[in-house]
């Protein structure tokens, strides 16, 4: 009798496992064969981010699509969930959490989801709290929002850092929260989001009088800047480059010199194109993102120029050249600037583009040579299991340039990714803000070289401005509609650039123009000004609506700007109305956010910045033959000193008086002086 386990069930599982064998087999055939279901309606929509969203079965609406009258009708709160292609975070609640059949099905019954790029509507890129997301250390460029159907927030969710896992229960929790305290009148959520939007409105409204206090605020970036991991863990993130910059305006030089060459030395400089990367997650590399921002690569080649100038570093001076050919290189193409490269990652946390295992290394250098580049560029995966090249040492490396130079070439060649994936370009406030950084950069370190690539970009920058109007728009890949007051303050911080470097004064008229009409919409509160909810998209009785954009985005803040450009051109029109109209502007913008400074621990850097500037009130103006070249020259003693050419439309009072350069400060002109003078008085300066 046969018995379970002997010879005579082997037919039975030879057979089941041949039946087995077909079906897979034939699976794997005919799957090719089935078609694949149709892409979410809302890759239809402009922007990366919603295109990112194609897998998704949410149903997704639209800021076009009335979400807010639509929750009115249906009695359902709001999801909206704001992102850009370029944000991490994003990315990984899109994977983990969006894709998910289960929270697709309750999104779809229980809220109304919207979908926001921010890229495309850049006045929600601040979230809705962002003093308190700065303070956290937010990472911009993502966030959830839970909304009532009148704009009263129920709940949000944001990532503090890289290190952030989204997990399908965590955001279920967050779901169920927001859909229990629609039923509640007096939900103590909405009280607390309430009483953090109060608190925020209260730290804005400064008084006529009130300066805030600099120092205090300069002393709490350099407690953070020392804070044991900050700058190991996010380099670049930990300070942002405009707090950098506002260390080296209020004089703090040793400490900012110091905090970037430990920067430097760490995981975020792009050793292999050059540049600097966006995301440093954990030290020392465990998750370095390779993905590039122009705007922060620009701003960090800027920084970098600033500090050569007061320190005459020769090695910064080679990073700082190294990184402005990487950003002509990476992120110039045909006449326009890519918004930005993305570089997925690979397994393991590698990416073929900036990584290098060791069997690749092995195989192509030989041991002595893998020595050095485990001491010199830290490709030893004991301590550094990512493999991506940093310098230990900053000094060591300009000792011995073309040994490094060598390997850095050998690794480019040893690259096995493909080319990154090119982002929209054409967008007038990246492509206008970077030509300005440039060309900052390229003043500061002396020389022509660069300007040939840049001078076809500003054929671009002119593109931007349409019309008899004057009004700034994207060429692609934007809301034509949206006067989006980025894009009019980068254009116009373009145009006196442009001055600055290359004495164009048809420029500064144009960038005049439309800084003022940017000013006009900085004070309207139109939408596309503010940086949460528009009010035109709620009811006229909602009581919720967002706060002017105060904190640093990767490019510092909107408010900052307005402040820092209408300071400066004050200088240059000085002696007309118009210009003691645009100081007035600065100076009551810095009374009104003045209260910041003693509020805020972090993340107003830029704004800080453009008060300390404004406060200053020091600027030199150089008149008669060879004012463009001298001026140049002079820039680079004190280069948070305003120094400029003076003509027929700028400062026409002192080009009258006579040749020479004029130092002005506090409305107190001193001069004519020799270049010669000037440099010695600008040296002494505190």
């Amino acid at each position: 009798m046969a018995a379970w386990g002997t010879r005579q069930v082997y037919p039975a599982v030879v057979g089941t496992v041949l039946v087995l064998t077909v079906v897979f087999t034939a699976t794997a055939v005919i799957r090719p064969l089935i078609p694949q279901p149709d892409p979410n309606p809302v890759v239809n929509s402009p922007g990366a981010f919603m295109a990112s969203a194609a897998k998704q079965r949410v149903k997704w609406r639209t800021l076009d699509d009335r979400p807010f009258l639509e929750a009115r009708r249906a009695d359902k709160a709001l999801v909206l969930v704001v992102g850009c292609a370029w944000n991490w975070g994003g990315r990984e609640f899109d994977k983990n959490v969006l894709e998910s059949s289960e929270v697709a099905e309750r999104l779809n019954r229980e809220f109304v989801p919207v979908r926001i790029d921010a890229d495309e509507d850049p006045e929600w890129l601040a979230g809705p709290f962002p003093l308190a997301a700065a303070s956290q250390g937010v990472d911009p460029g993502w966030y959830v929002l839970v909304l009532r159907p009148d704009g009263r927030p129920l709940a949000w969710m944001v990532t503090k850092d890289w290190r952030t896992k989204f997990e399908l229960g965590a955001f279920e929790s967050v779901l169920t929260k927001a859909h229990r305290a629609m039923g509640e009148p007096d939900d103590k959520s909405t009280a607390v989001l309430a009483e953090q939007l109060l608190k925020e409105r209260g730290e804005l409204t400064g008084g006529s009088s009130d300066t805030g206090d600099l120092a205090v605020y300069a002393r709490r970036l350099q407690e953070a800047m020392s804070a044991p991991g900050v700058l190991a863990e996010n380099g670049l993130q930990g300070l942002n480059t405009w707090e950098w910059r506002f260390l080296l305006a209020v004089g703090a030089t040793t400490t900012a010199q110091e905090g970037v060459e430990r920067t430097i030395e760490g995981p975020l400089p792009d050793w292999i194109d050059g540049g600097f990367f966006r995301t440093a997650v954990l030290a020392p590399s465990l998750e370095t993102k390779f993905e590039k921002i122009a705007i922060e690569n620009a701003d960090a080649a800027c920084l970098l120029a600033h500090l050569v100038a007061v320190t005459s570093d020769p090695s910064l001076r080679w990073m700082a050249e190294r990184s402005f050919e990487a950003i002509l290189d990476e992120f110039v193409s045909k006449g326009q600037v890519i918004a930005f490269t993305y570089r997925g990652s690979s397994a393991l946390g590698r990416n073929g583009m900036n990584t290098f295992s060791p069997g690749v290394l092995a195989s192509s250098f030989s041991p002595v040579e893998r020595e050095h580049l485990a001491r010199g560029l830290s490709l030893d995966p004991s301590t550094n299991p990512q493999m991506s090249p940093r310098v230990g040492d900053l000094g060591d490396m300009f000792s011995h340039l073309a040994e490094y130079q060598q390997e850095i070439e050998r690794l480019r060649r040893l690259r096995k990714a493909s080319p990154a994936t090119i982002g929209p370009g054409d967008v007038a406030d990246s492509t206008c803000h970077v030509v300005a950084r440039l060309l900052e950069s390229r003043r500061l370190l002396g020389g022509t070289k660069g300007l040939p690539e840049i001078r076809p970009l500003l054929d671009r920058v002119s593109e931007f401005r349409s019309g008899p109007d004057g009004v700034v728009r994207q060429l692609e890949g934007g809301r034509l509609g949206a006067p989006y007051l980025g894009d009019y303050l980068a254009y116009a911080d373009a145009c006196l650039q442009v001055y600055l470097t290359l004495g164009d004064s048809s420029w500064l008229d144009q960038g005049r123009a439309v800084l003022q009409r940017a000013l006009q919409l900085f004070l309207s509160g139109k939408p596309s000004v503010l940086s949460a909810l528009p009010k035109e998209r709620l009811q006229a009785s909602a009581q919720w609506t967002g706060l002017p954009e105060v904190t640093d985005l990767p490019r510092g803040s909107l408010t900052a700007d307005a402040v820092r450009l209408s300071q400066m051109y004050s200088c240059l029109l000085r002696d007309r109305r118009e210009g003691q109209a645009l100081r007035q502007f600065a100076l009551n913008g810095v009374a009104q956010y003045a209260p910041l400074t003693k509020a805020a621990t972090r993340r107003i850097g830029s704004l800080a910045h453009a008060m300390a500037v404004t406060l200053a009130d020091d600027y030199v103006v150089v008149t008669g033959p060879g004012a463009l070249e001298a001026s140049g020259e002079l820039a680079t003693i004190a280069p948070e000193t305003l120094v400029f050419p003076a003509g027929k439309v700028v400062r026409a009072d002192l080009e009258a008086k006579g040749a020479g350069a004029w130092i002005v400060r506090h409305g107190q002109v001193t001069g004519p002086m020799t270049v010669e003078q000037a440099r010695s008085a600008l040296t002494r300066s505190p």
